[in-house]
């Protein structure tokens, strides 16, 4: 994968990556560090394909929690060798915008996955 530009956010709260994978795939990554206030984020791909995006969530108890997270609905395994993610992936659809983009809320303190 090679690392695109991102517009910097005016938020400092929300942090923004996107790569361009072998695949075709983009994949955007968000990070709301706020732990109060959950973010409305717009996100402008570039043209890849017809397939629509889907979201995947970054979900934990707590900021700091080192166990219970699930990504998509997926968790790791006790104590995994493989690293690989368990259970059925659930995928969420963000709201496309008239000017092309796609929108979706990224709660307080989490983090989510775009990919296209």
């Amino acid at each position: 994968s090679r690392l695109l530009d991102v517009s910097s956010p005016s938020d400092p709260t929300l942090r923004v990556w996107a790569t361009h994978a072998p695949d075709n795939h983009v994949r955007v990554v968000l990070i709301n560090t706020s732990p109060e206030r959950s973010r409305l984020v717009d996100v402008k791909l570039p043209a890849a394909g017809n397939m629509p995006p889907t979201i995947q969530r970054l979900i934990a108890p707590r900021l700091a929690a080192k166990s219970d997270a699930t990504l998509g609905g997926r968790a790791f395994a006790e104590n995994t060798t493989t690293g690989r993610l368990t259970g059925e992936a659930q995928n969420l659809h963000p709201q496309q915008t008239k000017s092309g983009g796609y929108r979706f809320r990224l709660p307080a303190g989490s983090a989510a996955i775009l990919t296209r």
